[in-house]
């Protein structure tokens, strides 16, 4: 090999080893992208499942049954799920048999997801639409409450 050779060999030995250094480099980030992905696809599989609104829900609480105490244990529940009560109270009269939700701003999905949390039926969703008031959801509690999950997951 004759000098002039072997100058632009080692002239080109850098530069091959650069190159290789930034395609191994390229090479290891698309490998991290791809196991990234898979991961983040399998968590989201798993987020999906679990109820999501799209802002804090607002709602109220009325005992539509009498049983002292009930509105606080809903209350409770609820905020253990980061639903925002603000307001509890009694409903106009004590003979509501099933728990009820009344949709408020027109997002029913929001009711059904709420009515699952509480264990109740979407039959028992109605729909009262009032854009003035600043509550999305009102609940209603039953004298169907012993079936709801409520007094399960707030006693344990």
């Amino acid at each position: 090999m004759t000098e002039e050779n072997q100058n632009k060999s080692d002239f080109y030995k850098p530069v091959l080893l650069t190159g290789i250094f930034i395609l191994s480099g390229i090479s290891a980030y698309l490998i991290f992208l791809l196991f990234s992905s898979f991961y983040a696809e399998q968590t989201e599989k798993k987020i999906v499942l679990k109820p999501t609104f799209k802002s804090t829900l607002q709602v109220e609480v009325l005992n539509g049954c009498g049983v002292k105490g009930i509105t606080e244990e809903v209350t409770k529940f609820l905020r253990s799920k980061n639903i925002d009560v603000v307001k509890t109270g009694n409903y106009s009269n004590f003979n509501v048999e099933k728990t009820l939700i009344v949709e408020r701003k027109g997002n029913s999905e929001n009711a059904k997801i709420v009515a699952q949390m509480l264990g109740a039926n979407d039959s028992n969703i109605l729909e009262s639409f009032n854009q003035n008031l600043y509550l999305d959801l009102t609940i209603i509690v039953g004298r169907d409450y012993k079936n709801l999950k409520i007094l399960n997951e707030v006693n344990n």
